[in-house]
């Protein structure tokens, strides 16, 4: 990925995914990548008769544009809702 993709690429994957999805949801969100800080989105839909989430986050961390995308069966309030080893990259807050 390089800084012109960083700027187009996380709406259109994530319009992709709305039109796919029964009551989709989107939050813009803030987070932590690798310990920087960068804009998200914290999305629900309805997948096989349940509630899914994912957190999308992008941004440059560690000089490298990146692309993020974490797949949840519970929707993340907390650090403690990520998976112990995602927490490792991406962090809601500090």
């Amino acid at each position: 990925m390089n800084d012109e993709m960083l700027k187009t690429m996380p709406d259109q994957f994530v319009s992709q995914v709305a039109a796919r999805m029964k009551k989709f949801k989107k939050e813009a969100i803030t987070l932590y990548l690798l310990n920087e800080e960068v804009e998200g989105y914290k999305i629900s839909y309805k997948s096989d008769g349940k509630l899914d989430y994912q957190i999308i986050a992008y941004g440059v961390a560690n000089g490298q544009p990146v692309l993020v995308q974490l797949l949840l069966d519970r929707e993340p309030e907390t650090n403690n809702d990520i998976p112990e080893f995602a927490r490792q990259l991406i962090k809601l807050t500090k």
